[in-house]
Formats: C-alpha cells, sequence, structure tokens
C-alpha cells in the first residue's frame, strides 16, 4: 500500500510541478516549513524524509535533534506555516510509513 500511495504522490506532484513550469508567469511560493513528526522510530523518520525527497517539488533538509520535527522545502505553500503541505504529507505519506515500518503492538 505504501508504494501505491507513493506512486500516487510522485505522479500527482509530478504534473504540479510541470504545471508550474508551462505557466507564462512562475507563480510559485517557495517557503521552509517545519514539519512536525508523528512517527519516531528512526527507520520511520528515515524512510518518510527519503519518500519526500523523492516526491518532485519537495526536499528533505533536515531532522531536528530531538527528532520531533523535519524540516522540508516546498517549491509552493499557499500559506505561510505550509499547512496544506503538512496536511497533505500526513495524510498520505506519514501514516502509510507508520502503518509499514511502526512498532508492531
Amino acid at each position: 500500500v505504501l508504494l501505491l500511495v507513493f506512486l500516487r504522490e510522485v505522479v500527482l506532484s509530478a504534473l504540479q510541478v510541470a504545471r508550474y513550469t508551462l505557466q507564462p508567469t512562475l507563480q510559485i511560493n517557495p517557503a521552509i516549513i517545519k514539519y512536525p513528526l508523528d512517527v519516531k522510530t528512526g527507520r520511520e523518520i528515515t524512510m518518510l524524509a527519503n519518500l519526500i525527497s523523492l516526491t518532485p517539488g519537495t526536499l528533505s533538509l533536515d531532522a531536528s535533534p530531538d527528532c520531533e520535527c523535519l524540516y522540508v522545502h516546498a517549491i509552493s505553500v499557499e500559506t505561510e506555516d505550509g499547512a496544506e503541505v503538512i496536511a497533505e504529507i500526513k495524510g498520505s505519506l506519514e501514516k502509510h510509513v507508520s502503518r509499514a515500518l511502526g512498532p508492531r503492538s
């Protein structure tokens, strides 16, 4: 399921980036977002950071020393805090990374 979700995100993001580049004027609002992490293990954080970096239009920059947040560069955000980017990642990639790699109880 994680692979399918990731492939869907790659296709949708690639189409969005293509739309930005084909517009007559470049109307983007790049930003660095402080992304709060729900995943806690090192392998979950690493997997999420890699998937974010492989998705067109986003790039993982660094994790905070306490592993509570990830700093992500996004090609275009609508709000100053990047809430829409955070919600999109939480609802797709992070949720499925947690399901696939999270601790089993």
